[in-house]
């Protein structure tokens, strides 16, 4: 008799044929007598679709809208009680797998990342909180509510329940959905058995770039707004984070019109967050 699948590895691409290759080959040589995996493809179909068949796995069509959708466009074909998501430029660590199974169920666990930039040692990347302006840089204590993307297990119902923001096509994404089900009670613990390997592919970079500031603002406006129901330290954030922005500009000689720019795409993905609840402030 055939085991039951447990657990579901999720690998959005877009455009890295190879990458997406190597990602799938460090998965193979583990146990996956209890687990899916799928491949949500936000980009050209081949040879993507050769790749998928090469290692028996399941693709699905992307909705070609960002990672928000792309991860939920997942967590809706997933039919196991546990889902995780790894970049297909990620080289799975070789007990992932088997850490992964071992979570507690009820939970969302979260582990770190080796991020191999250039010729020197990895950079070890952990959980870490969000500071008042949105980066990424308290070490969690009391309560954390931050997780490491390549290296996290959502209980699929959570992320059914507490879907990604479709409104963050890339950048922060991790930050927003553990703010999200941390504030409606669900735990993230630490569990540092869970690990991978990030090799930040070149491709694709130009183009997120772009998207990250305005990400990041979005995301922590929303957080205070939202998540907190704090509208005067949302505002008060935005006001000065806007201000941090500009001098950032300046400091560095960059084009202050980008500024602006983002402004403008900060108060688009507001204004469509605010659409898709029908005119309210979108709920937690």
């Amino acid at each position: 008799m055939q085991e039951p699948k447990l657990l579901t590895i999720c690998i959005c691409t877009m455009n890295r044929p190879e990458d997406l290759r190597r990602a799938l080959a460090s998965l193979m040589p583990q146990s996956l007598a209890t687990v899916s995996i799928m491949v949500s493809n936000d980009g050209l179909d081949e040879p993507v679709r050769t790749i998928c068949k090469e290692f028996s796995v399941d693709l699905v069509d992307g909705p070609r809208r960002g990672l928000g959708p792309n991860r939920n466009n997942c967590v809706s074909h997933a039919q196991t009680p546990l889902i995780t998501f790894i970049d297909d430029d990620v080289i799975a660590g070789p007990d992932f797998i088997r850490a992964a199974l071992q979570v507690d169920r009820t939970k969302v666990t979260t582990g770190f990342e080796l991020r191999h930039e250039g010729t020197g040692q990895p950079k070890v990347v952990t959980p870490h909180n969000a500071s008042f302006l949105g980066f990424q840089i308290k070490p969690p204590q009391s309560r954390v509510q931050a997780v490491v993307m390549n290296a996290a297990v959502f209980p699929t119902s959570a992320l059914r329940a507490f879907p990604f923001d479709e409104n963050i096509t890339y950048g922060y994404e991790e930050i927003d959905i553990s703010r999200k089900l941390a504030s409606n009670g669900i735990q993230i613990a630490v569990d540092y058995s869970l690990w991978n390997n990030h090799h930040p592919s070149p491709i694709n970079r130009k183009e997120y770039a772009t998207r990250l500031v305005a990400s990041r603002i979005y995301t922590t406006y929303r957080a205070y707004r939202c998540y907190e129901a704090n509208s005067t330290k949302a505002t008060a954030f935005l006001l000065t984070a806007m201000v941090h922005h500009v001098l950032h500009l300046i400091r560095i000689k960059g084009d202050l019109r980008s500024a602006f720019r983002t402004a403008v795409q900060v108060r688009k993905m507001w204004r469509e967050s605010q659409r898709d609840q029908g005119g309210r402030t979108p709920s937690r």
